[in-house]
C-alpha cells in the first residue's frame, strides 16, 4: 500500500510539473546568456568606433555596412542584458569582455550609446539612397506622357519613401538644418521632405489619371454584356486598369464592346520566361450569353501562333 502511495505521489508531482511548465518556453541557462553577451559585446568593442565614422564628411558603403553590422550586434547584446536583468542579475555584476571587466550597468550604457550612434549611421545611408531615388524623377514626373505607367508607379513610391525617411530621421534627432549632399547639390531635411512630397504627389496624380482612363475602358463592356459573359468579363478582364486584351478565333482582337458581345468564343493569353519560355492560352465558349465550355492550351515560346486560338 505504501509503495502504491509513493508511485501515486510521484506521478502526481510529475503531472503537476508538466502542467506548470506547459506553454512556457524553457529559460536559457545564465552562463549561456553571459557567453552570448560576451560574443556580441566583443564584436562591438573591436569594431570601428561609430564616433570616427560620424566624423567623416561623407559616409561610404563600407561605413554603412559596418554601422549596420555593429548596430545589429549591439541590439542583440542589449537583449541579453535585459534577460540577465529580468532573471535578477544585479547591474553591479562584472562581465569579462575584450577591453577588461565591465559591470552589467556599464556594458548596458556602452551598448546603448553604440546602438544609438550606429542607428544614426544607418539612417544617413537610407536617407541618402532615398533622396537620390526620388531626385531621379524630379524632372520628368510632372510631364504627362514622358513616363510609362510602371515608371510613374516607381517614381511615386520613391517620393513617398523619402517623405517617410525624413520623418524617421527627425524622430531619431536629426536637426532640420542637417545637410545632405550628392550630385553637386546640398539639401536640408525640410527640402528633402518637400522634394519627396512633390515626386509622390505628381507621380500619384499622373497615376490616378491613367487609372481613371483605364477604368473607363471597362464601363461600356459592363453596361452591354449580360449573363455568363458579364460574369466572366468581371472575373477575368475587368478591374485590371484596362490592361487587358480579349481575342477570338485565330487570335483576332475583340476591340469593342459590340465585338465582344457578339463573339461566340473569347481568349486571353500570357507567358512565362524561364529556362524554357512558355505561353498559355485560356478561352471560353458561349451560346448567346451562356457559358458552354472552356479552353486551355500551352506551348513553347513567348507568344502563341494563330493556331493557339481555336
Amino acid at each position: 500500500m505504501r509503495t502504491l502511495f509513493i508511485i501515486f505521489a510521484a506521478c502526481f508531482l510529475l503531472t503537476g510539473t508538466a502542467l506548470l511548465t506547459q506553454g512556457q518556453a524553457p529559460q536559457q541557462p545564465k552562463f549561456l546568456v553571459v557567453k552570448g553577451l560576451q560574443e556580441d559585446a566583443n564584436y562591438v568593442l573591436q569594431s570601428k568606433d561609430p564616433d570616427e565614422i560620424l566624423k567623416h564628411e561623407k559616409q561610404d558603403d563600407d561605413d554603412y555596412q559596418t554601422g549596420q553590422a555593429v548596430q545589429e550586434r549591439a541590439a542583440k547584446a542589449l537583449q541579453k542584458i535585459k534577460q540577465l536583468y529580468d532573471s535578477g542579475t544585479p547591474e553591479t555584476e562584472e562581465i569579462e569582455v575584450v577591453s577588461g571587466k565591465m559591470t552589467l550597468g556599464q556594458l548596458s550604457e556602452k551598448m546603448l550609446d553604440v546602438d544609438r550612434k550606429t542607428t544614426y549611421i544607418v539612417m544617413i545611408h537610407k536617407l541618402q539612397q532615398g533622396a537620390m531615388n526620388a531626385k531621379l524623377w524630379v524632372e520628368d514626373v510632372g510631364q504627362k506622357g514622358k513616363l510609362s505607367y510602371e515608371q510613374i508607379q516607381v517614381a511615386a513610391d520613391a517620393g513617398e519613401n523619402l517623405e517617410k525617411l525624413v520623418v524617421e530621421a527627425q524622430k531619431l534627432g536629426f536637426p532640420n538644418d542637417y545637410k545632405m549632399s550628392f550630385w553637386g547639390n546640398t539639401f536640408t531635411l525640410p527640402e528633402l521632405k518637400e522634394m519627396g512630397h512633390y515626386v509622390a504627389t505628381a507621380g500619384g496624380q499622373l497615376k490616378k489619371e491613367i487609372d481613371a482612363q483605364h477604368a473607363a475602358k471597362d464601363a461600356p463592356y459592363l453596361k452591354l454584356l449580360t449573363g455568363d459573359k458579364l460574369r466572366v468579363f468581371k472575373e477575368e478582364f475587368a478591374g485590371q486598369g484596362g490592361m487587358w486584351e480579349a481575342l477570338t478565333s485565330g487570335g483576332r482582337a475583340l476591340a469593342t464592346p459590340e465585338a465582344m458581345n457578339s463573339a461566340g468564343v473569347w481568349y486571353t493569353w500570357g507567358n512565362s520566361r524561364g529556362i524554357v519560355d512558355t505561353w498559355h492560352v485560356t478561352g471560353w465558349r458561349f451560346q448567346g450569353d451562356k457559358l458552354v465550355g472552356s479552353y486551355s492550351r500551352s506551348g513553347i515560346g513567348l507568344k502563341p501562333s494563330a493556331a493557339g486560338f481555336r
